[in-house]
């Protein structure tokens, strides 16, 4: 014990019935001090169990019962608000026990996890309606009430969460993550909905890849030692084959849930201790699933043959062998990478036809260049002999195995390399994963960089394919996360291309055209060669059924299944073509009770019960009971009623209230949902669910967040059932029509449920909550507005949304313009869309381009001059348009400008749509920058886009400063005042008139905020973390952005690419080109 840094006592603390304790059993697993004493302490011991120690006179005050001596406390927590109340978590089984210092038995046991605690921390949660002391001791009754108390719980096998102990359930639980570095993760082969992870931790674990978010399926039995790699089995083994540092490769069953095979052979068998159970590298012949290859530390690699004798080692000259891979074409063929630096190919001899079962094979081909360790080495997929190799030379080498030589040297990492991937798609597209934190995307046919991918705070060393998804990676890191990435933004061309209607040639090749230097992302891979079969043999005809799949196909959010069956029920396809896991997702609200009703049949079939820690009732009052007994037994039913509610014995006040009257037992069931509701809601939902409280249970659900439940609860309502009991149903779950006030129930609902998905970044899954309830406008808002724009765009077109096609499409223009292919397929999206402001306006940023002036009518200038001389009785904008396409453009400048100006001048300025389309198709000037930020941020308050208001203030005021003879009716004071009222609208509890004003000329409402495009945009990954080192700030927000980045031309600034789809659509020119004084302005186009 410690006063300062110095100890002023050693208490020595023995086992009563074991005064030779050898310390071990005695060990000190957590102490705490009693929260109203200074000389009282907890003390949690390894094997002797848990006491009370006064450490002023070092003497045991009590010793408590645990329910074996196989039960060990790992840690311990003073309950807040509950004098003498304290809780411990068990080592081992994840176990929770409730206890007052002056009993040694628990008050009560609750089993909230399977697996043991690591440590634990008591905080005292305030909440309206709930007792901070109404804490009773345990009697034989049952347990005590406990405050509103959060227990921040750590456990063994790196879950952690947040346990409500007052309504004995998890507020936040994250599932057995992994404690250590994962050095390896992979996509099974077989289902690619599982994704396994290996681990320092001696753990693997496989975790269930289908939702927007990892959920936890199982785990190896741990403490294997040091995982280096993983391979699943092919097909349908459900095995997976692990190179470990403690006991060799070994296979897990993960169907029976144990190991099932280890393998320890060496070919040293002096350093038997230290070489032969150390693997590195493993990998299972997808050919032939007899056959694993390992390479490990003793200098050779390793065939053997499962379930049979003999294996065949290949001789690596003493070079421990750090990574292999069997070609994916030749079952035979394989490729390691070693310690020396080489990358050797190996062919293997068949087994059971040679006279030796141990055989030792030399290379058939070695290939050296790098400068140091080689490890992870792969086939590339699409183009047979070839591969790359990754090493500790901070390089990437692509090898030829029919040239016999290195083709290319990637070099851009600044470590070590260690995950090495090829796209199963993009015949040039490797990533790499490295020390440096980072992984990069490299076209091989150049060496250049395409993106680095930032996110990772720790070295970066496993990566992995989606099997379905071509362009979703996984990467495993030293910080001991596994992160899901899109990497589609690199073939960010093929989707538009699908979209535009093009060739298929444009979409489909084989490896030796995609390889062409000059070539544009093409797909030559299994899953698009299936796709393009089905295309031509017109096994698909639909046109939505077309882009269904290339929609699976380049999707960078997983749940894109449950949104395209979601979108097949509203178009009223039959249920034959819904994918097999509907049932598990978002369901629509027409089959939301029959799909419920056979998942409550399945698990009453399974005989499967929940049972769950409840609050008992407070303790009986004598006098109170012995009055009620007296009534009864002179048959008066209502007081005696009366007496047991008051007495707390709602039970058998209900039971016997019927006989009294309905109208008196509905009147005591009110009363009673009501104590419940503020004093134990974990208990209020059947008694609601008994009153036909729909709104009331759908609230209570809502403010559980549990949403799925409150959904059903409000169809249920809607159908007019009482109950969710079958008999209430029609075998397709339809029923009445329902009352106004529950079929809104139902849109508020699903609208909170939209809200929560969208808080978490899952945009798809907030897309299928509207359409469950077909509310398809407001899901394909969702879409735009989280800049799913192909997507979006396909649906708004399928079901005829003209102002979110264009939304879509507009944002699609802009990347055609980015890629630099306006001509075709910016001119195909336009001729879909037959929207003449939107062709106008890429017109005239691309004011070569003759498709896109045939798009607009106007073939050549001389053409817009006739058109203009006709136009005398046309509008202002009109006469604008003209006259920028005519070949006198000038004047079309000068003319839109001086409109603008003048309405500007007008006392009752309003931002009008007539002074925003010509904004749209006005060219780059000094003037029109002043223009556009002012206008601009109007635009911004009247979107709802409130993040990036402030700064296009700022810069209208600055761009003012820069030059006092611009013609802009705009003083700097006036936009300072504006800027000063912006900052003060969230201080105010009232609008105040400046804030009016501001509203009045952007044209704002209230209304607008129930418009569905109202607020702000938000990208998939922009609400996950990143710990990255290489984290950079907003330069409108000024906050750490989270998510993807864009950077502005400066290479230096940058912003959200949130942010910057915002700016774009209020303010084409760039946030820096605004800041200065320039003559020609940069175009920001984050699309």
């Amino acid at each position: 014990m410690y006063a300062g840094r110095k100890p002023q006592k050693h208490v020595s603390i023995l086992d009563e019935d074991n005064e030779e304790d050898n310390g071990y059993e005695s060990l000190v697993t957590d102490i705490q001090w009693d929260p109203h004493s200074t000389e009282y302490a907890l003390v949690s011991r390894y094997q002797c169990g848990l006491i009370m120690m006064d450490t002023n006179n070092m003497s045991v005050l009590m010793r408590y019962s645990m329910p074996s001596r196989a039960v060990y406390v790992q840690c311990l927590a003073w309950v807040p608000a509950a004098s003498g109340t304290f809780v411990t978590g068990d080592q081992q089984n994840g176990i929770l026990r409730i206890w007052n210092v002056s009993k040694a038995e628990p008050l009560e046991s609750l089993k909230i996890k399977t697996t043991g605690f690591h440590a634990m921390s008591a905080l005292q949660r305030q909440t309206a309606g709930i007792s901070t002391d109404s804490v009773t001791t345990r009697h034989q009754g049952g347990p005590g009430v406990t405050p509103p108390v959060l227990l921040v719980c750590t456990f063994s096998d790196g879950g952690v969460g947040l346990y409500d102990l007052s309504l004995r359930r998890w507020s936040y639980l994250r599932e057995k993550g992994h404690t250590e570095t994962v050095f390896d993760c992979k996509f099974s082969t077989s289902d690619a909905t599982r994704l396994a992870t290996a681990s320092f931790d001696g753990s693997v674990k496989v975790w269930d890849a289908s939702r927007p978010e990892l959920k936890f399926e199982c785990s190896s039995p741990g403490n294997e030692g040091i995982l280096y790699q993983i391979s699943w089995a092919p097909s349908n083994l459900n095995c997976i084959a692990v190179a470990s540092a403690k006991h060799g490769m070994f296979i897990w069953n993960i169907s029976k849930g144990k190991i099932t095979h280890r393998y320890h052979e060496t070919a040293n068998i002096i350093l038997i201790y230290m070489v032969m159970r150390c693997v590195y590298t493993v990998c299972w012949n997808q050919i032939d699933s007899t056959r694993i290859l390992t390479g490990g530390a003793d200098g050779y690699a390793v065939v053997r043959q499962i379930d049979e004798d003999g294996v065949v080692r290949f001789d690596h000259n003493g070079a421990a062998v750090y990574g292999c891979e069997w070609s994916p074409s030749d079952q035979s063929l394989f490729v390691t990478g070693a310690e020396d630096g080489k990358v050797r190919v190996f062919c293997q001899p068949l087994l059971g036809q040679q006279g030796n079962a141990d055989l030792v094979c030399k290379p058939v081909r070695v290939f050296e260049g790098h400068s140091s360790k080689s490890f992870h080495v792969k086939f590339s997929p699409l183009r047979d002999g070839y591969l790359a190799s990754g090493s500790d030379d901070s390089t990437i080498r692509i090898w030829s195995y029919g040239e016999a030589k290195c083709t290319q040297v990637l070099t851009g990492h600044k470590s070590n390399v260690r995950g090495l991937c090829w796209s199963p798609e993009i015949a040039y597209l490797l990533y790499s994963g490295s020390w440096d934190y980072s992984i990069i995307l490299w076209d091989i046919r150049n060496g250049s960089k395409l993106c680095t991918l930032d996110g990772h705070s720790g070295d970066v060393y496993g990566l992995s394919i989606h099997k379905n998804r071509p362009f979703i990676l996984a990467s495993s890191s030293r910080d001991s996360t596994v992160r899901l990435w899109s990497t589609y933004q690199v073939v960010s061309s093929l989707p538009i291309a699908v979209l535009a209607k093009v060739s298929w040639s444009e979409v489909f090749a084989t490896p030796q055209v995609a390889m062409a230097t000059d070539s544009p992302p093409l797909l030559c891979g299994k899953l698009s060669d299936t796709i393009c079969k089905q295309i031509t043999s017109k096994t698909l005809d639909d046109v939505m059924a077309i882009q269904s799949k290339f929609h699976l196909l380049f999707q960078y959010t997983l749940g894109i299944e449950n949104l395209l069956d979601l979108i097949k029920v509203v178009l009223g396809k039959p249920e034959s073509s819904f994918s097999r896991d509907y049932g598990r997702g978002i369901v629509h609200t027409k089959h939301l009770t029959r799909y419920k009703q056979a998942e409550a049949a399945e698990l009453d079939m399974a005989r499967q019960t929940y049972r769950g820690g409840q609050i008992g009732a407070p303790s009986r009052q004598d006098k109170l009971q012995q009055a009620a007994d007296i009534y009864l037994r002179l048959g008066n039913l209502e007081k005696y009623c009366l007496l047991m509610v008051e007495n707390q014995q709602w039970e058998k006040a209900l039971s016997l209230a019927p006989a009294v009257s309905h109208k008196f037992w509905n009147s005591l069931l009110t009363r009673y949902t009501e104590y419940l509701r503020a004093n134990k809601p974990s208990q209020v939902l059947p008694y609601q669910t008994a009153m036909g409280e729909t709104e009331a249970l759908v609230n209570y659900h809502l403010s559980n967040g549990t949403y799925s439940d409150a959904l059903m609860a409000a169809v249920v309502g809607f159908q007019g059932s009482k109950s969710f009991s079958s008999e209430r149903h029609s075998a397709d779950g339809a029923g009445d029509d329902g009352s106004t006030e529950n079929r809104d129930l139902i849109r508020l609902t699903i609208h909170k449920m939209a809200e929560h998905y969208q808080s978490l970044g899952q945009h798809l899954s907030a897309a299928s909550a509207y359409l469950s309830a077909d509310m398809v406008e407001e899901g394909v808002t969702v879409l735009v507005k989280s800049h799913m724009v192909e997507l979006a765009f396909t649906l708004a077109l399928s079901f005829n949304l003209t102002r979110l096609a264009c939304e879509a499409g507009e944002m699609l223009l802009y990347r055609c313009d980015k890629l630099r292919r306006g001509d075709n397929l910016g001119l195909n999206i336009l001729m879909a869309l037959n929207s003449e402001r939107l062709a106008t306006k890429f017109c005239l940023w691309n004011p070569n381009s003759a498709g896109l002036r045939r798009a607009v009518n106007v073939e050549s200038n001389k053409k817009a001059d006739e058109l203009l001389k006709l136009s005398a009785h046309s509008s202002v904008t009109e006469e604008v348009r003209l006259n920028l396409l005519s070949s006198d453009s000038s004047a079309g400048l000068e003319m839109g400008i001086a409109v603008i100006c003048d309405m500007m001048k007008e006392k009752d300025f309003v931002l009008t749509s007539e002074i925003e389309e010509m904004l749209d198709f006005l060219q780059l000037l000094f003037d029109l920058l002043t223009i556009s930020c002012y206008i601009g941020a109007l635009k911004a308050v009247r979107k709802g886009y409130d993040i990036i208001v402030r700064h296009l203030l700022v810069l209208s005021e600055r761009r003012i400063n820069f030059d006092q003879s611009t013609c802009i009716p705009l003083s700097g004071s006036q936009i300072i005042k504006d800027i000063n009222t912006w900052d003060r609208r969230l201080s105010s509890l009232q609008e105040s008139s400046d804030l009016r004003c501001l509203y009045r000329r952007a044209n704002f409402s209230q209304n607008l905020q129930s418009n569905t495009l109202y607020g702000p945009i938000t990208t998939p990954g922009s609400t996950l973390p990143s710990y990255s080192d290489k984290n950079k700030r907003s330069i409108i927000s000024h906050t750490i952005i989270k998510g993807p980045v864009y950077e502005l031309e400066d290479n230096e600034s940058c912003i959200s690419l949130g942010e910057a789809i915002m700016w774009a659509q209020v303010n084409p020119f760039s946030p820096i080109s605004c800041s200065e004084k320039v003559a020609l302005a940069n175009k920001i186009n984050p699309m």
